[in-house]
This record gives C-alpha cells, structure tokens and sequence, in this order.
C-alpha cells in the first residue's frame, strides 16, 4: 500500500484480525521509503512458533532481496533518459562516477591523475580496469598527449621487443622500413600495458630498463631515445604468487607496485547495477538516435541484481545491448533481459550454484538443529519441533534423512548398550 501511515485500510485490516486464532508470524523489513515499504512475512499455525534464531535466518535469507530494493528504480524508458550533453563525449570517468561503490577508487584516481606515478589496477576481467586507466589519462595533464593500450596478452614472444621499443630498418629479416615502437609513439602521454602479467620473463627485464632509466634504444639501432610516458599497468592475476613461483620478475613487481588500485568483481557491488544499466541504455539509445525504445521493467533490474555476472560489467553491457536490440527487432513492451542471460554457459555458474546449496542446506540443517534443542529432542506434538518449523512430522523427518540428521530414536539406540 502506498502512504502505509494513513491509509485507512491498514485500520480495517487489523479489526478483521480480532476474531482469528492467535498464530505466530515474522516480519523482515526489506525497503522503506517515504511513500512505501516492502516487508517478507512468514506465519505459522502456532504460538510461540518463530524464536531469534528464525528472526535471524530470516535476516540472511532476505538480505539479497534487501540489496535489490534499495537499488532498482522504477521503470526506466526512452522519456526517463538521463541528461547527456554528448554521447560521443561520455568518457570512462562519466561511467566510474555512475557506481556508488566506486566513490572512493574515483578520488584515489582523482588524486593520481595530477602525478606521473605508475599505477597498477587490479581486478577480475571484465571490471572495467581499463576505464581507470583511460580515467587517469583523461584528467592528467597528459591528457592532450596520446593514450597507448597494449595488450600484452597477444603479444608474440620473438616480436614482442621490435613492438615495445620499434626497430631501424633492416634490423632483421623483413624489416624493409622504420617501425615506432609503443613506448615512442606513446611519447608526452600515457601507455596502459593490459594483462602485464603474460609477459615472458625475457621481456619483462627489457620492460623493467625502460622503467628504470626512462630510455630505450630500436632493435637494430644505437641512439638512445628518452621515454617520457606515464605507465598504466593491469592484471587479472595474483603477482605476489607469480612472484613466489618465479613466474614474474621481483624487482619489476616493485616498480609497478608503487600505488595498486583495487576494482571488486561486480557480485560484490550490486548497487552498481541499476546506474549502470540507466547509463549503458542511455547511451546505446543516444548513439543510435533513438526516438523511441521498449523500457525496463523494475522487475528486470532486479534478476539483474540477483545474477553472479562471472564477466561482470563487460558482460552486463553484452546482456544489455543484445536484449535492447532483441526488444527493437521484436517490437516487445519491454525490455527481457532473461533470453541473453540464458545463453550463458551454465558451466560458469556451476561453482557458485554449488556453493550456494550448500550454504542452503546448511542453513536448514541448522534451523531444525535449533528446533529440536529447544523442544528437547520432540518431533510431535503441540510442542515438538515440526509445529515450532511449520511443517507436519512426516516431513521434517524426511528433511532430516535427507541433510544427515539422525533421528532422536537412533540417538537413543546409539546410547543403549548392546545386550
């Protein structure tokens, strides 16, 4: 109900519960705003029947729905848009700015820009830790210099130097010409090096030279070119365990190490969700000039918030854009997002499907544990642990079978000596 403290069928409804049987009940507050409030309610045909520690279970069971509600907004359509002055202009630091959770990596990366000092981001793929890279050149004074990516993951091994540092011409076998290499073309302004941590141990020392002395020469050459560029580095991988297995050079892990940024994996951020989808559909929209699209429904940001998005926001941009342009091409009312997202591999969810029924039974497990030390063991009765769980004997027995709880006669029999 909206206006829940005056609304005069709240009235109504308590005088209708005069005459009812007493029954026990447990109320969680989800959400509560100045027009409304969302509640999860159990009852049960008993008094007496919910004890703290149901109240407390109730808690952690409701805290993903609690997330949820605090976050989604109402349905957002073409009208709803936010305000964007020019969509060829929205940079990676408009986007970092849309996430709640990362307001304080915003300042850190505010602070950096106005040094030179070499950065390490670190974070699952897909988090967005070249947006902070592009973020940190953006708001430097290198701004108007060239920003250079590098992914390092791609790089051949026998090129991988001649496309760092360039070579002269006929430096080796083909090289018919002069090839400028990263660090040069990247000259006055900033080079990001994704994924450092796939480089061989060979060109890991050739980088730390660079990095150390700010001077490089051309494979085939002998003038020494300075290098006047800011370094960016990114890694999805653990460095201090490569470093311990001697998979990545010590001395370079301290060079890039001077101010590590951390991005937590989007299952860990949810409230990012709701901004994200308002800002990734506002700006599909914009670029495609868009007079009308279908809307999303509240109901659709919230599977949003409940996935575990194993691509995080990479993959949440992908199940946007394919649902929206799925929705254009259907002519849909809105906006589904549940087609896209069950095209993932379910392969990549199997960890964490697993680790949440575990937690479920556990949960459960613990639950009935509780009932029956309360009840003293008693499975029946007006007393017993079934009336106090709501449920018949029968199937709490079965419930106990199932999660490995024996029974309160085989504890008997355990206890009874053999004749």
């Amino acid at each position: 109900m909206d206006d829940y403290q005056s609304d005069k069928r709240r009235m109504v409804f308590w005088n209708l519960l005069g005459g009812l049987p007493q029954r026990s009940g447990l109320v969680v507050r989800l959400y509560r705003s100045a027009q409304r409030m969302a509640l999860f309610v159990a009852d049960a045909p008993a008094v007496g029947a919910f004890s703290l520690y149901h109240a407390d279970l109730a808690a952690r069971l409701c805290e993903p729905l609690r997330d949820m509600f605090s976050v989604v907004p109402v349905v957002m359509g073409r009208r709803d848009l936010p305000t964007l002055p020019d969509v060829e202009k929205v940079t990676a630091y408009d986007m970092l700015k849309r996430c709640p959770s990362l307001s304080h990596l915003v300042r850190q990366v505010e602070g950096l820009a106005s040094t030179d000092a070499t950065v390490l981001v670190l974070g699952e793929s897909g988090v967005g830790k070249e947006l902070v890279a592009d973020s940190l050149h953006m708001l430097s004074a290198r701004r108007h210099g060239p920003f250079i990516k590098v992914n390092c993951a791609a790089l051949p091994e026998n090129l991988a130097e001649s496309l760092f540092f360039g070579h002269e011409r006929g430096a080796f076998t083909g090289a018919a010409q002069t090839h400028v290499g990263f660090f040069e073309s990247a000259h006055g302004g900033t080079i990001f090096l994704d994924e450092v941590a796939e480089l061989s141990l060979l060109t890991q020392a050739r980088l730390l030279r660079v990095l150390e002395t700010q001077s490089f020469r051309r494979v085939g050459g002998v003038r020494v070119l300075t290098a006047d560029v800011r370094v960016v580095a990114a890694t999805n991988r653990d460095l201090k365990a490569m470093v311990r297995k001697g998979d990545f050079r010590e001395d370079l892990f301290y060079r890039l190490y001077i101010y590590p940024l951390t991005i937590p994996p989007l299952r860990e951020r949810r409230e990012d969700i709701a901004p994200l989808v308002q800002f990734f559909y506002s700006c599909y929209v914009h670029s495609r000039g868009m007079q009308t699209a279908p809307p999303v429904a509240m109901s659709q940001v919230a599977d949003l918030c409940l996935h575990p998005w194993p691509g995080n926001v990479r993959q949440l941009r992908n199940v946007l854009e394919r649902s929206l342009l799925e929705a254009v091409i259907s002519h849909a009312a809105y906006v589904d997002f549940q087609p896209a997202l069950r095209d993932d591999d379910p392969q990549r969810h199997a960890p964490d499907a697993e680790a949440d029924e575990g937690t479920w039974k556990e949960m459960r497990a613990r639950a009935i544990a509780t009932a029956l030390k309360e009840c003293k063991g008693r499975i029946q009765g007006a007393h017993g642990a079934a009336t106090r769980l709501g449920l018949s004997p029968n199937t709490l027995r079965a419930r106990m079978r199932e999660l490995g709880i024996p029974l309160p006669r085989e504890l008997r029999k355990k206890k009874t000596p053999d004749a």
